[in-house]
């Protein structure tokens, strides 16, 4: 019998066997499926509790550090453009919100949320440094104005944002969050004419 051979920060083959066998028993909450809300969704596999993560993960110290990179709305069209396809445009805006930060408004500490912008009033997104052939499943929540799922920001250097279910999410039904969380500019590209004009 040949001893396990040790893979990354002293976890062991074997150990991490084991750690995805325990995962997939056990902590595996959703799939990629055909949404009738928009394109591709994500759908649970067994029951989610209330206040679960749905995107838990195993073997963590495999995973890559996530950094996003900040591009102007300026930078993300010039590359579209260069592409010759508005697609890239779209494919980026339909991903990843504008960054924003909080305002004061009252002196007192209290603000509101507003989008950033370079210095020539371009918006500001922070995109994935690896690209989007590396999102995860997380990344095709679909919008709802009733999600089941609301997102979780993270507030430590190289962490990752999560999810928490709000209501227990049945076998089959579709996860969903509001793109409205995220900003109202990531809620007009993410979103599709139909659904926005549903809202009105």
């Amino acid at each position: 019998v040949m001893a396990p051979r040790e893979i990354g920060r002293g976890a062991t083959e074997w150990e991490e066997k084991r750690a995805l066998l325990r995962w997939l028993h056990r902590d595996v909450y959703v799939k990629l499926g055909v949404s009738s809300i928009e394109g591709v969704g994500v759908f649970a596999v067994r029951v989610i509790p209330r206040g679960q993560n749905p995107f838990t993960t195993c073997n963590d110290h495999l995973l890559r550090r996530e950094k996003m990179i900040t591009l102007s709305e300026r930078e993300i069209e010039e590359c579209a453009e260069g592409a010759g396809t508005k697609a890239i445009s779209t494919l980026v805006k339909s991903f990843f919100a504008p960054l924003t930060e909080i305002v004061e408004t009252d002196g007192k500490g209290k603000g509101r949320e507003v989008e950033c912008r370079d210095e020539d009033g371009a918006l500001l997104f922070g995109v994935n440094a690896t690209g989007t052939n590396t999102l995860d499943a997380s990344w095709y929540l679909n919008h709802s104005d009733e999600p089941n799922v609301r997102f979780v920001e993270c507030h430590v250097d190289d962490g990752f944002n999560s999810y928490e279910a709000l209501r227990e999410i049945a076998v089959g039904e579709e996860l969903t969050v509001d793109y409205r969380e995220m900003g109202g500019e990531y809620h007009h590209n993410a979103t599709t004419p139909q659904q926005q004009q549903q809202e009105r």
